[in-house]
């Protein structure tokens, strides 16, 4: 194993240890860092279809995990019922499809 991944693999360890570690005081460092796996993943899978010839918008992509992750921080913190989240959450869904499909549709060059 290089020095490299060696450093990188006890940084990380170092860091998710420190995140539940800070859940004793308060769960916003740990909402946010897998609220930022999320976007990041998703750019990243993002770009791998990008890659592989597939067309799409990496600011859409990376937006929806962000949305959908403070709608469900909206539904705990705001307690609100459940029907009103699987609503919004289905809206949200179809907004951004809907948007997705014009955007692309606008934007998209055939070659």
């Amino acid at each position: 194993m290089s020095k490299q991944r060696l450093i990188t693999s006890a940084c990380i360890l170092i860091a998710t240890a420190l995140l539940f570690v800070s859940r004793i005081w308060t769960t916003i460092p740990i909402d946010l860092a897998f609220g930022a796996l999320a976007v990041f993943a998703c750019i990243e899978v993002s770009r791998v279809a990008y890659s592989a010839g597939k067309f799409n918008n990496v600011y859409v992509v990376s937006s929806y995990p962000a949305i959908l992750y403070l709608l469900a921080m909206l539904y705990v913190n705001k307690k609100f019922n459940f029907n009103y989240f699987v609503f919004f959450f289905l809206v949200t869904i179809l907004a951004y499809f809907l948007f997705t499909f014009v955007l692309t549709m606008l934007t998209h060059k055939e070659t």
